[in-house]
């Protein structure tokens, strides 16, 4: 089985694509990148979504931000996000974020 990505402009978005797998028109994803500084409804805001969901609970929610602030992480985590990482700067930095979450993904199949 093909996995297929789904690239979302901005946090509304997110949300309506939420909502749609909550309705069965979309296929409930097994991963989500989410960026804090989303327009229009920042990732705060979809990730308190995502987890308000029960059907949600089981995926993953990776932040991918390029803040390192202490309290940003910290809402993050207490808002249920699975792992925070800072936004690779150089190709190796985004190589070893690939594998990291090809492993995470293959775990979650297993």
């Amino acid at each position: 089985m093909d996995d297929e990505i789904t690239v979302l402009e901005d946090g509304e978005e997110a949300l309506a694509e939420i909502d749609a797998a909550d309705r069965g028109e979309r296929t409930m994803p097994r991963l989500v990148l989410l960026d804090l500084n989303l327009p229009k409804v920042d990732g705060f805001a979809v990730l308190r979504s995502i987890r308000a969901r029960e059907q949600w609970a089981h995926v993953p929610v990776i932040i991918l931000s390029s803040s390192c602030w202490e309290r940003d992480i910290r809402e993050c985590r207490e808002l249920g996000a699975t792992m925070y990482k800072q936004k690779p700067i150089d190709l190796t930095g985004l190589m070893d974020l690939g594998k990291e979450l090809n492993a995470m993904l293959a775990a979650q199949m297993a």
